[in-house]
């Protein structure tokens, strides 16, 4: 397809870099490192990638396997009608081609929403499925704000069937209320939701975190606030959540072992020996308990994939009305 045979994208900047500033300093004055702040600077982008072809780090390898291996079952699945695909928390785009590739061999006539904090992860996952032929259009928004949230749900097209993504494993990076909030404002009775998460091991989970490749991803959005190698490291812990059943967590935190000064936007905050910075948590379900937490959103599971310990589980899920 050459460049004029190409379908149009747009993207939509709820995001700005300034909300961007704003939101690193109230999560700095709480000692914080939200998730949003991982995936803005090229540094961190390429740390990502490189962690998700590492072979220490197996979630995207095995999350990616899952899709490509199943998603011609899942396409035949939805409704036999044009699709919106609507990849909440899109990153690089390629499981969601994937899908989108086997809706369109099933003539199901796919159209592409990507929804993401980050700027160059959206840029790169709708320019490849436009490369591929795909009408596509990237939102950039924190989902998590309930304005964001909002305004993305207004821009989705009613006139098609609709396939939300979530796939990644963002439960525990996101609050898990959260996560129940917004599939609920951006789904509705019939919709159906791809969800995947990594399931617990009480041998492989912290391996795959605590490990080199893992640390220098943790420690690129600290770079690019000037902080270097030598300020402190990055420390692992597994923990539980206290409003999910079987949910554990992997709880990561930078600890300083040097006196240091980070500013940002004119702000400057000064660590001492021993003060630490929270990071985003990894969420790891066990047993059968990411099934009873997405039917708790009000979801009925249509298929499960996968699902063994310390692997990953997709579920193919639609959600149901009052009645159902």
């Amino acid at each position: 397809m050459n460049r004029a045979e190409r379908p149009p994208a747009t993207l939509t900047e709820l995001l700005s870099r300034h909300d961007c500033d704003q939101a690193l300093l109230a999560a700095l004055r709480e000692r914080r490192l939200p998730e949003l702040h991982f995936y803005q600077s090229g540094p961190s982008v390429r740390a990502w990638t490189e962690l998700c072809s590492s072979s220490a780090y197996r979630g995207y390898a095995r999350s990616f396997a899952l899709v490509d291996a199943h998603a011609q079952t899942i396409a035949s699945a939805l409704p036999d009608r044009p699709i919106e695909v609507v990849s909440l928390g899109a990153g690089d785009g390629a499981k969601d081609l994937r899908l989108l590739r086997a809706l369109a061999s099933t003539g199901r006539r796919p159209r592409y929403t990507a929804i993401d904090a980050s700027y160059p992860l959206l840029a790169g996952a709708c320019a490849a499925a436009i490369e591929s032929g795909y009408p596509a259009r990237g939102i950039r928004a924190d989902l998590l704000r309930d304005a964001h949230c909002r305004e993305a749900g207004r821009m989705l097209d009613r006139q098609r069937a609709r396939l939300c993504l979530l796939l990644g494993g963002n439960i525990g990076a996101w609050d898990p209320g959260d996560t129940l909030r917004l599939l609920r404002r951006l789904t509705e009775d019939q919709d159906y939701l791809l969800i995947d998460a990594h399931q617990f091991s009480e041998r492989d989970t912290l391996p795959q975190y605590d490990n080199p490749t893992n640390r220098r991803f943790a420690l690129a959005p600290l770079r690019a606030l000037g902080l270097d190698d030598s300020a402190g490291d990055v420390h692992f812990r597994l923990g539980t959540s206290a409003t999910v059943p079987g949910l554990a967590l992997v709880e990561k935190c930078f600890e300083f072992v040097e006196t240091s000064t980070v500013s940002v936007g004119g702000a400057r905050f000064a660590f001492r020996r021993g003060d630490s910075i929270r990071m985003s948590s990894s969420g790891k379900f066990q047993g059968h308990a990411f099934a009873l937490f997405l039917e708790s959103a009000g979801f009925r599971i249509r298929h499960q994939f996968g699902g063994q310990a310390g692997g990953q589980v997709l579920l193919l899920a639609q959600r149901r009305g009052a009645g159902g």
